[in-house]
């Protein structure tokens, strides 16, 4: 398995998703809920639909039903949302990465739990992204290297995840440190930039949000 696409049930800017993903190739597709709609509209066909269906189409869930797609259904009142459990089931297939859109919308404890939950993938050792319109969010830890001619847009943020990211070691930004602790309860790291053609950020403890963002 190489790379997965999950369709998670928040808000989407059609437009943007088909730009986004016209020269993109996923080798497996898992539709949650509410995605199996976006999926639909943007001509994708999934290899899995799972989630409560509460708030999904119900004409397009059945008419994928009687096409005899893989389903798994849950109860609505569960400890996991719907987005999680695409993320379990994801990483039980062991991709190389995993893509992730409709996660951010209009619901901002789903957009926090989104979050927390991407960090299953890097417990797994998967790279994550979530991406929508304005941005795209993984999870790192160790060593990230960046390049230019493949970033999506002009500012690179990181905020800490844990408490506290030790040593942190930024070489190519407009703003570089050496060594330095990055505490959570911040923003020094927002709005940084790429100088080089190829940057890096290494730090020996702790886990890094990373936020490339257009203007």
């Amino acid at each position: 398995m190489k790379d997965i696409l999950i369709l998670s049930g928040g808000a989407y800017n059609l437009k943007f998703c088909s730009e986004y993903l016209k020269d993109k190739d996923f080798s497996y597709v898992i539709c949650a809920d509410r995605g199996l709609d976006a999926a639909d509209s943007l001509g994708i066909k999934p290899d899995l639909i799972m989630g409560d269906f509460d708030s999904v189409n119900k004409g397009v869930l059945s008419k994928y039903k009687k096409n005899g797609a893989k389903i798994l259904s849950f109860p609505s009142e569960k400890d996991e949302s719907d987005s999680e459990l695409s993320f379990m089931e994801a990483v039980k297939l062991k991709p190389r990465s995993v893509t992730v859109l409709g996660a951010t919308g209009k619901r901002m404890d789903h957009l926090l739990c989104n979050i927390n939950t991407l960090n299953i993938f890097l417990e797994a050792g998967i790279k994550a992204y979530m991406v929508d319109e304005y941005s795209i969010l993984s999870l790192i830890k160790g060593e990230e290297k960046l390049y230019k001619n493949k970033l999506f847009g002009r500012y690179i943020s990181f905020i800490p995840f844990t408490d506290v990211v030790r040593n942190v070691t930024l070489t190519g930004f407009k703003y570089n440190v050496s060594s330095f602790d990055m505490y959570r309860a911040t923003s020094r790291g927002l709005s940084n930039e790429m100088m080089e053609e190829e940057a890096c950020i290494s730090f020996d403890e702790g886990i890094m949000m990373m936020l490339i963002s257009r203007d």
